[in-house]
């Protein structure tokens, strides 16, 4: 049970273990493993945004109906006429953005399309390090349920020391199970 627990909640198994002095480590990792989830998240959604803005300023983007690819590329070419060649160059005009309203660009200058890739691999690594945060907080809950098993393991020792035995079974006929047996023993 005490596995289970610290499996669900860091530090729970630990204090059912009547052990919370190294549980209550694991319930402080768990909230501030999920306070930095949520601030790589809410980062990470914010530098998104703001460069899709910049690049709806500064390149004359139409944010509508774009998928993440669109962005990336966007980033990589000058214009939309320079990306659409550069497919057709490498023979992959299956690749190429129609030549309409909805997904042109064309970046004033260099120094401004360097800028917009920056801020996007900016939101990228943010929600990258969502991983690696979600990784550690399903570290966190297996050590502390291992933290918990070996807890209550030394809980149930120091209860074989006790001065009684307490024992329960079943009271059974032919016909299945009539009852239930509580047996308490206790040594002179």
């Amino acid at each position: 049970l005490a596995v289970g627990l610290s499996l669900l909640i860091p530090g729970l198994g630990e204090w059912y273990a009547n052990d919370f002095s190294s549980g209550k480590y694991f319930v402080m990792s768990e909230g501030g493993l999920w306070l930095m989830y949520a601030s790589f998240d809410v980062y990470g959604a914010w530098v998104r945004d703001d460069a899709r803005n910049y690049a709806k300023t500064n390149a004359g983007i139409s944010l509508d109906g774009k998928d993440d690819k669109y962005f990336v590329d966007i980033g990589n070419f000058s214009s939309l006429t320079d990306y659409n060649y550069a497919k057709l160059l490498t023979r992959q005009s299956e690749k190429m953005y129609l030549n309409t309203e909805q997904y042109f660009w064309e970046w004033k200058t260099d120094a401004q399309r360097k800028t917009y890739k920056e801020m996007r691999i900016n939101s990228d690594v943010a929600f990258n390090n969502l991983k690696f945060v979600g990784t550690a907080i399903a570290v966190n809950h297996i050590l502390s349920a291992i933290n918990a098993g070996m807890s209550a393991a030394s809980f149930n020792r120091s209860l074989s020391s006790l001065p009684f035995d307490v024992r329960f079974s079943a009271i059974t006929n032919r016909d299945g199970i009539d009852g239930a047996r509580m047996t308490l023993t206790t040594h002179f």
